[in-house]
């Protein structure tokens, strides 16, 4: 059987690979010329869902929203960037927290 740590781990990356797809998703409106802009509504709603599922937090699904709603701003990775305040700048969520299952 995998080790606690193991297990942390397989789970910050499985999150920073969909973090990741999501923002790749959100900016895949650029490849559409003219009805970009217009998948954004749509983007929106997704990337603030996945956020929040993913990372429990209502100001970092609002940023998401925000920034798939404003024209010309898919290139803000803001699903990663959730990752990275959380697991890199903040260290906010430890193994600790794995462990006792305190994870969104």
């Amino acid at each position: 059987p995998m080790q606690p740590a193991e297990q942390y781990n397989q789970y910050k990356n499985r999150l920073l690979y969909l973090s990741l797809a999501i923002d790749a998703l959100g900016m895949l409106s650029y490849l559409i010329p003219g009805i970009g802009e217009w998948t954004d509504i749509g983007m929106a709603a997704i990337t603030a869902f996945a956020i929040y599922k993913n990372y429990g937090s209502i100001g970092w699904a609002s940023f998401g929203f925000i920034e798939e709603i404003l024209p010309f701003t898919d290139a803000i990775p803001s699903a990663t960037l959730a990752w990275i305040f959380r697991f890199v700048i903040f260290n906010s969520q430890t193994l600790d927290d794995f462990e006792r299952g305190n994870l969104p």
